[in-house]
């Protein structure tokens, strides 16, 4: 069983409780001797102080609830701050496009220059698939290795400058294997 609190029957012995608590403290105090006593010792306090002058306790509140007011109000003058020049969304929109024009930029300069692809075909070696086999290219001169059939060819690339490819003429079952390496 578990006994109320004393200040729970204090206010149990002075009719403060809410309608549903008072009910339950008032079933509890009716079959518990030791709550009873101590409820009957708050009642006998509060007639005993009944000498006291009456408290007016809707003006207390009023008064209390002035003050709040006059406070909040007060806290709401101190409080202000001066308006900021920028909203935060004004501020977001300035970082974003911040942001974009550095990938702009980051972009650009990551491509490839012209003038230097130009020297790379005159300069080294290229090796390419063709439609019609592999071919090496160095500067302007052109070697063209040439499948037997345009059929059934794969390509294979290595990882040191090297490309393969491999044909299957499907007439006479032959399979051609080229690598070229380039340096």
């Amino acid at each position: 069983m578990k006994h109320p609190s004393d200040a729970e029957l204090a206010l149990y012995a002075g009719g403060d409780l809410g309608w549903v608590r008072q009910r339950l403290a008032e079933r509890h105090v009716r079959n518990c001797g030791a709550c009873q006593s101590v409820a009957a010792d708050f009642s006998e306090l509060r007639s005993e102080g009944s000498s006291f002058p009456k408290i007016q306790w809707n003006r207390l509140a009023s008064e209390m609830q002035a003050n709040i007011r006059l406070g909040l109000a007060a806290g709401e003058c101190v409080g202000r701050r001066p308006a900021r020049s920028f909203v935060s969304g004004q501020r977001l929109a300035v970082v974003g496009v911040l942001l974009g024009v550095l990938l702009v930029i980051g972009v650009w300069m990551q491509r490839p220059a012209p003038h230097l692809l130009a020297s790379r075909a005159v300069i080294g070696t290229i090796l390419e698939a063709a439609e019609s086999g592999i071919q090496v290219r160095e500067g302007r001169q052109t070697l063209r290795i040439l499948n037997s059939s345009n059929h059934n060819v794969s390509y294979s690339v290595g990882g040191r400058g090297e490309l393969g490819a491999r044909s299957l003429d499907p007439d006479t079952g032959n399979v051609t294997i080229t690598h070229v390496y380039g340096e």
